[in-house]
C-alpha cells in the first residue's frame, strides 16, 4: 500500500493507468480536495465578449497545493475576480485538477473553473494511441474525467493535444464529444475547451484563429481558445465563421509576450480591444508574470480595467458576509483577535472582493486600499482609508454593487446590517446601503455611529426628490472582541492574552422597509464630527452622488507588506513601507511554433516596454502616493479609518449554532517523541453534521494542551480552518506532562457569526504513556512521498 504523506495536498493524474484505477479516489487526499462553494451567478454563457484567464504559474501546485493553506504570506492569488467568467487552473501534467482553494475563490464570485487535460510531444502521441485506441476507450476516459469533475466541484476541462495524432482524428473527435456530452450531463451548465492545436488532418499545426481546419473541434465542444500568434483581422473573420457562436470564441493572449498579438505584459489592453472590438471573446494565459517577473501586479490588472467590464454584480444572495480577506496574510484574526501570528496563505480564505471605487473628486483626496497589515479585524486583510478631507466635506466610494431582492415577510422586519470599524479621533465613518423600488425612486441608507452625538437633533427620515434618506442607528451597543461591553481606555489598542487587538467599534443594524433591491453598499467618509448635515446638503445639491457612474472602475489595490499608516494627534500619515520584493519565479510555459515535420522554432522575447509608456496605467498609483505625502503634513483635515468587515442578512436568518446532531471524531492518530521530551501528535479530525440545514462556510479549530478541563480559553492553540469536514493535525506539540489533548471545533456561519467557544463542539484524546502499542515511528516526509507518488 502507498504511504500518504502527513498533511493534506493536491496533485495532478500523470497516466492513463492511474486514471482508469481510480487510485486517486481511495487516496487519504481526496476529502480534502472537494471545493466546498457551489457556483452561482455564472457569466461563462453571457451573450457579449467574454474574459478567461489560464493559471500556469511556474508549473502549478506551488503555495496552492497545500490545503490547508501554506506559510507564505505573500502567495500568488488572483483578487480581480469580477473580470473574469472563467478560470483555467494549467500545469504540464496529463490530467491537472485545479486545487480546491481555486476553486472555492473562483466560485465565490462566480467564475467556472476548468482543469486540464493535455498530452505533449513524443510521449503525448503515445497517450492518444491508447486514449484513441477505438471509439470505446475514448468513452472510457470521457466519462472518467467527467465523474472527477463532479466529485471533486469544479466545471469543465481544457483540452490541449500538442502532438501529433495522424490516422486518430475519428476517434479523437469521438473523444472531445463525448468528454462535453459527459461534461453536460454529469455537470450542467459546465464547459468543454479546445485548444488551437492539432488540425482536422492529425498534425501539430497552431492556426491562430478559428478556421476550417480546426473547426471540426469547435463544432463539438463549448468553445475554442486560439493560439497567440493571431493577426487584428483574424479576430473578427473567426467571429464570422462561428455563426451564432462568434462569444465561444476565445482569442489567446500570452501574458509573457512571447510572439503574442499586441505584445503582452502591460501591453496585453491592445489584444483585449481587438478582441472586444471584434466582439470575440479573450483568453489571458499566465496572468502569474507580474509575480514571476517582479512586474507591478496593480498596474498590468488597472490595463485590463480600462478596456474590459465588470462581468458581473455581486453580491446578489443572502446572508452576505466580507471581511476582504485576499487569501493569504501575515497573521490571522477572528472578531479583532489575533489567533495566529504567522503569515499564511489559504485561497478557501478568500471572500468576495470589494470595488474600492472612490467617486470622481479633484477636491478630495482619499486613497482606499487592501491592507495585510494591523489592524485587521477578521482574517488577514481589511480596507484602509487614509488621506485629506476637509471637515466640511464628505468622500465616498461604492464597495459592492449587488442586485439582492429584499421582502418583509410576516417572520421579519427586513434586513440585519452589521460592520466593524477602527478609526482616529479625527476620522468618521458609516456604511450606506442604497435600495431601489418598483417605481423608480430610491433610499440611502446610513448606518450611523452616533457616539457622542443627539439621535434626536435630525429626523430620520428626508425626502430629497428622487432620492430618500434614511439614518439608521446601531440596535446595540458596541461589542469588543470577546463579545463583552466595548472598553471605554482612551487607548487605541489593548492587550489581551499577549496579543494585540486593537479597538475595534462594531455596529448592528435593522433596515425596515416593505420590498426593495439592494443595489450598492458604500463606505461615507469625513473629518466632521457628524455626518447627516453633510449627507443632506449631499443629496439636496446632487441626487444621483451614489450612483454606479460617479465611481470609475479601477483595479483593487493591495499592498500587503506596507506599514500602517498611524494618525496621531496634530501629526499625519506616515508613508508606506515599500513592498518586498517578490522572487522572480521559475518555470514558465515553453512555447514553440510547429511546422508540418519541421521542428520548433524559438519564441521572440517580448519586447522590453519603452520608458514613458504606462503612465495612463500609473496615474492612480501616483496619485494615492501624492495623498499619503500631503496626508503626512500637519493638518486636522487627515483621515485614517479601516473597516473589518460586513454583514447582511435576513432578520429571520438563523446561523443553527445549537444544531443537536453535530459529531466530532478523531482517526489515524500517531505520535512520537520529540527531542525536548514533549511528545508530536498527528490525527486526521473529522466531523458530520448536516450541511443542508445549516449555513456554516467554514470551520475554525483550537488545541488544548494543559492539564486543566475549566473555561479557561487563553491557552488555546490555533490550529487552522477548513472548508470540508475534515482537518488533519500534523505533529502537534504536547507538553511532557500532558494527560490529554482537547480540540476545539468553531463553525463560521455564512453571515461571519462564530459559534462562542463555550458551546463548541470538542474532542478530548488522552496521552498514551511512553509504553503504550500506539507509539509509532515517524511517517516519511511529504517531499519523498511526491517525488515518489
Amino acid at each position: 500500500m502507498e504511504q500518504e504523506p502527513n498533511l493534506p495536498v493536491s496533485y495532478p493524474i500523470k497516466t492513463l493507468k492511474d486514471l482508469v484505477e481510480g487510485s486517486y479516489y481511495n487516496s487519504f487526499h481526496f476529502i480534502f480536495n472537494k471545493s466546498s462553494v457551489k457556483l452561482k451567478n455564472s457569466t461563462s454563457t453571457a451573450k457579449r465578449p467574454r474574459l478567461l484567464a489560464c493559471h500556469d504559474f511556474k508549473g502549478g501546485y506551488v503555495d496552492d497545493q497545500w490545503i490547508q493553506g501554506s506559510g507564505n504570506g505573500d502567495a500568488y492569488t488572483l483578487i480581480n475576480w469580477r473580470l473574469l467568467d472563467i478560470f483555467v487552473y494549467f500545469s504540464h501534467n496529463l490530467v491537472t485538477l485545479p486545487p480546491p482553494g481555486w476553486v472555492n475563490a473562483a466560485h465565490k464570485h462566480g467564475v467556472q473553473v476548468l482543469g486540464t487535460f493535455i498530452t505533449e510531444w513524443d510521449e503525448g502521441y503515445k497517450v492518444c494511441q491508447e486514449l484513441c485506441a477505438t471509439e470505446d476507450s475514448a468513452r472510457l476516459y470521457a466519462s472518467l474525467l467527467a465523474e472527477l469533475a463532479q466529485s471533486l466541484g469544479f466545471d469543465g476541462w481544457l483540452v490541449n493535444i500538442e502532438n501529433k495524432v495522424a490516422d486518430l482524428v475519428p476517434n479523437l473527435l469521438a473523444f472531445v464529444e463525448l468528454l462535453t456530452d459527459a461534461m453536460h450531463a454529469w455537470v450542467p451548465g459546465s464547459t468543454v475547451i479546445w485548444y488551437d492545436s492539432v488540425t482536422i488532418d492529425g498534425h501539430l499545426f497552431w492556426q491562430n484563429r478559428l478556421n476550417e481546419l480546426n473547426r471540426p473541434f469547435f463544432d463539438i465542444s463549448d468553445a475554442i481558445f486560439t493560439n497567440y500568434h493571431w493577426q487584428e483581422h483574424w479576430a473578427r473573420e473567426s467571429g464570422d465563421l462561428a455563426d451564432g457562436r462568434r462569444f465561444d470564441v476565445y482569442m489567446g493572449v500570452d501574458v509573457f509576450g512571447r510572439g503574442t498579438f499586441g505584445g503582452g505584459g502591460y501591453q496585453c489592453d491592445v489584444a483585449l480591444k481587438a478582441a472586444k472590438e471584434a466582439q470575440v471573446s479573450a483568453a489571458l494565459f499566465a496572468p502569474g508574470w507580474t509575480y514571476e517577473n517582479n512586474e507591478d501586479d496593480e498596474r498590468w490588472w488597472r490595463s485590463i480595467y480600462s478596456c474590459w467590464p465588470d462581468a458581473r454584480i455581486d453580491p446578489v444572495q443572502l446572508p452576505f458576509y466580507s471581511n476582504f480577506d485576499v487569501g493569504h496574510g501575515q497573521a490571522i484574526y477572528l472578531d479583532g483577535k489575533q489567533v495566529s501570528g504567522l503569515p499564511w496563505s489559504n485561497l478557501s480564505c478568500q471572500n468576495l472582493q470589494p470595488l474600492l471605487r472612490v467617486e470622481s473628486s479633484s477636491s478630495k483626496q482619499l486613497a482606499v486600499t487592501l491592507r495585510q497589515d494591523s489592524p485587521v479585524y477578521s482574517g488577514g486583510s481589511s480596507v484602509n482609508m487614509v488621506g485629506r478631507i476637509a471637515s466640511d466635506e464628505i468622500c465616498l466610494f461604492q464597495l459592492y454593487n449587488t442586485a439582492v431582492s429584499v421582502e418583509t415577510t410576516r417572520d421579519e422586519t427586513c434586513l440585519n446590517a452589521t460592520y466593524s470599524v477602527f478609526a482616529k479621533d479625527s476620522s468618521n465613518f458609516c456604511l450606506a446601503v442604497r435600495t431601489e423600488h418598483h417605481h423608480g425612486a430610491y433610499t440611502i441608507h446610513c448606518l450611523l455611529d452616533t457616539e457622542g452625538q443627539e439621535i434626536d437633533a435630525f429626523e430620520s427620515r428626508y425626502e430629497l426628490g428622487p432620492a430618500t434618506l434614511i439614518f439608521d442607528y446601531s440596535t446595540q451597543p458596541d461589542t469588543d472582541e470577546s463579545g463583552s461591553p466595548e472598553s471605554t481606555e482612551e487607548s487605541d489598542t489593548a492587550e489581551s492574552s499577549g496579543k494585540r487587538v486593537h479597538r475595534w467599534r462594531r455596529k448592528q443594524f435593522t433596515l425596515t422597509q416593505e420590498k426593495y433591491i439592494l443595489t450598492g453598499v458604500f463606505g461615507v467618509c469625513s473629518t466632521a464630527k457628524d455626518l447627516r448635515p453633510l449627507l443632506i446638503k449631499l443629496l439636496q445639491e446632487n441626487g444621483g452622488a451614489f450612483d454606479s457612474k460617479n465611481f470609475p472602475s479601477q483595479g483593487v489595490e493591495e499592498t500587503p507588506n506596507a506599514k500602517a499608516e498611524e494618525v496621531e494627534e496634530g501629526e499625519g500619515v506616515k508613508e508606506h513601507a515599500e513592498a518586498e520584493e517578490v522572487e522572480e519565479g521559475e518555470g514558465v510555459k515553453e512555447e514553440a511554433e510547429v511546422e508540418e515535420g519541421e521542428s520548433a522554432e524559438e519564441e521572440p522575447q517580448a519586447e522590453e516596454r519603452e520608458e514613458g509608456e504606462g503612465a495612463e496605467e500609473d496615474a492612480e498609483a501616483e496619485k494615492i502616493e501624492e495623498v499619503e505625502e500631503e496626508v503626512g503634513e500637519e493638518s486636522n483635515s487627515a483621515y485614517h479609518a479601516v473597516l473589518g468587515d460586513i454583514s447582511l442578512a435576513r432578520t429571520s436568518h438563523n446561523c443553527n449554532f445549537s444544531y443537536p446532531d453535530q459529531r466530532f471524531v478523531a482517526n489515524k492518530v500517531t505520535w512520537i517523541e520529540g527531542n525536548g521530551g514533549e511528545k508530536l501528535m498527528s490525527v486526521n479530525l473529522i466531523w458530520r453534521g448536516h450541511p443542508e440545514k445549516t449555513n456554516w462556510e467554514r470551520f475554525h479549530l483550537y488545541a488544548k494542551t494543559s492539564n486543566s478541563d475549566d473555561a479557561d480559553f487563553s491557552s488555546l492553540q490555533y490550529l487552522g480552518v477548513a472548508v470540508v469536514e475534515a482537518f488533519f493535525v500534523s505533529e502537534l506539540k504536547v507538553p511532557e506532562q500532558s494527560k490529554f489533548v482537547k480540540f476545539y471545533l468553531q463553525p463560521q456561519c455564512g453571515c461571519g457569526k462564530l459559534q462562542s467557544l463555550p458551546s463548541c463542539s470538542t474532542h478530548k484524546q488522552s496521552v498514551p504513556p511512553p509504553s503504550s502499542k500506539t507509539w509509532m515511528k515517524p511517517q516519511p516526509t511529504l517531499k519523498d512521498w511526491l517525488f515518489n507518488h
